[in-house]
């Protein structure tokens, strides 16, 4: 008996399940659903358009994770039970206008408004507030509080001016929990999106008012206009530590300020990225790493010392100020630009310094004078040769390397002449030497090392011992000394005369191409022998000729000698 009981049972459910379409499975009815909450007095309603709830815990307690409680006109929420109120399943509370059931949304219609009455709230699941204005009404002035426990927070075109007469009355946020109550998530998200004029908080906390907080963080401020009017805290004001891993990713052109508090608290690895913000008098404490993406152009402001453990990268079209601060950090990479004002520095740990940053040292005006040895930039790990200009710039100051690896300001060096030897009277660099058997130049006095004077100093060059003078050498029919081997190089480099080394009548470089033949129609050895080989013209030749006669011969036999006795 009690086995037909059971078999009747199977049965009938099966009979109940096939009675449902396929569409009815428990899947299929998680789908996103709206529930409608309305501002009627009464604790009442189906939440439906025409018949909504007009409680807001009883539109909670009757919504599934994923659906949308939708405002019929403007919503207050009285919290007379208890200061906070939990929201502890994932839903979305959209503020978007419809006027009757079936209707989209008015163009340009005002948003409704939800208002929370004597509490702050604590999220119990992820949770929305789409196209709506957030107001607390706790008291004059008083900030009300958003408490994200771990879990994921999104303002998605959301107002929060309260009144013209209370603005600065804005939400603050902690991604902890008040007193270790409620459920709490895995990592606390906030994501601010599409702003509205009025997208404005009071404070960020990163962690718990009252506890230490593990759970990681992970913040995305999505568009130029959001403002955080005193800054986003990595931990609070009760001394309590955040040690989670913290990423915070920024568009604002007013969220400035990123810091620790207190200072000195047991932090884990936090990294922030300037995304596209265009940001002045920035604040930065207790930070790893900082990143400037996207054409981000952040500027800091006057805070001393600043320690930024991690790295700081700017990508290319970006740009970091860092203005008159000795920051420190871990090390510099990217092809950015990075600005350091007259009177900063940049001390780089192990990361080093990258040479495909763009760095810059810049002041008001040119008075770099009080600022010779000033160090800018210092890397003590791995370092590349770096440029590092100077705005505006100057032509008597440049920043290099010194002795030590830094890179300091000092006078620029003046140019230095042609430091190669001279050869034959010419100037190192690229002016030609002449070689063996070629003409003079005719440029420059003394060219050919030959003595301008027209004598041989006898202490260098005439066998003392021997004062006759020596027979003429045998003349060629071609003008040249017979026995003639290879001429030499008209000169050391110090300009002086050479001596051949063959006896055989090895010759100077006057005898050769001096031009004196084709003028003289081939005088005499020893007058050629006594003109200099200065490659001068034919009538500065003949000019000298009868002059250079009267005492040619004997100079000539006595430097003929030289040569032959060396």
């Amino acid at each position: 008996m009690a086995g037909r009981k059971i078999v009747k049972k199977i049965a009938l459910a099966m009979a109940v399940a096939l009675s449902f379409p396929l569409f009815s499975s428990p899947i299929a009815s998680a789908a996103t659903r709206e529930v409608w909450l309305s501002n009627d007095p009464g604790d009442g309603g189906t939440g439906t358009f025409s018949d909504p709830y007009t409680s807001f815990q009883r539109a909670l307690a009757n919504a599934s994770d994923g659906d949308v409680i939708r405002l019929k006109g403007n919503v207050t929420v009285p919290c007379s039970d208890s200061d906070v109120l939990m929201i502890n399943a994932a839903v979305t509370i959209d503020g978007t206008p419809v006027a009757d059931a079936g209707d989209e949304a008015h163009a340009g219609a005002e948003n409704s408004f939800i208002t929370f009455r004597g509490c702050d709230l604590q999220l119990g699941d992820d949770v929305t507030f789409k196209n709506l204005k957030l107001m607390f009404n706790n008291g004059v002035n008083v900030n009300g509080v958003i408490y994200q426990a771990g879990h994921e927070l999104t303002l998605d075109n959301v107002n929060t001016l309260v009144g013209p007469l209370q603005t600065d009355v804005r939400p603050i946020i902690y991604t902890g929990v008040k007193d270790d109550t409620g459920v709490i998530g895995e990592k606390a998200v906030l994501d601010v999106i599409n702003p509205h004029a009025e997208t404005r908080l009071h404070k960020i906390y990163v962690g718990s008012p009252e506890e230490n907080s593990t759970i990681p963080v992970d913040i995305n401020l999505v568009g130029t206009n959001i403002k955080v009017d005193e800054g986003i805290y990595l931990g609070s004001e009760d001394d309590t530590e955040q040690t989670g891993a913290v990423t915070i990713v920024s568009q604002s052109n007013f969220v400035n300020k990123v810091g620790a508090a207190p200072a000195g608290a047991a932090i884990g690895k936090r990294s922030v990225t300037f995304n596209k913000a265009s940001l002045t008098d920035v604040q930065l404490s207790g930070i790893h790493d900082v990143t400037l993406a996207d054409g981000a152009y952040v500027t800091l402001g006057n805070m001393g010392d600043v320690d930024i453990r991690g790295i700081v990268t700017v990508a290319a079209g970006t740009t970091l100020k860092i203005a008159d601060n000795a920051v420190h950090v871990a090390g510099i990479a990217g092809d950015g630009t990075v600005m350091i004002g007259s009177n900063g520095s940049i001390t780089a740990g192990d990361g080093g310094v990258s040479s495909d940053t763009d760095f810059q040292v810049y002041r008001s005006d040119m008075n770099w004078a009080p600022l010779l040895g000033h160090v800018y930039v210092t890397a003590s790990g791995s370092q590349e040769p770096l440029t590092i200009s100077l705005t505006p710039a100057h032509n008597d100051y440049e920043v290099a390397r010194n002795d030590g690896g830094a890179w300091e300001l000092r006078k620029v060096k003046p140019v230095e002449p042609g430091t190669g030897a001279e050869t034959g009277g010419h100037e190192s660099g690229d002016k030609p030497e002449p070689g063996a058997g070629e003409p003079g130049t005719g440029t420059e006095p003394n060219s050919g090392g030959i003595e301008t004077s027209g004598h041989v100093d006898e202490a260098e060059h005439v066998n003392e011992t021997d004062h006759s003078v020596p027979t003429p050498p045998v003349v060629t029919p071609d003008g040249a000394p017979a026995g003639s081997g290879a001429s030499h190089t008209p000169s050391n480099a110090d300009g002086k005369k050479n001596v051949g080394d063959d006896k055989g009548g090895a010759t100077d470089e006057i005898n050769r191409g001096s031009g004196a033949e084709k003028q003289a129609g081939k005088e005499s050895q020893s007058r050629q022998g006594a003109l200099p080989n200065t490659g001068a013209s034919v009538g500065a030749a003949i000019a000298l000729a009868p002059a250079l006669a009267l005492a040619g011969a004997s100079l000539c036999y006595r430097r003929r000698r030289v040569f032959v006795e060396g």
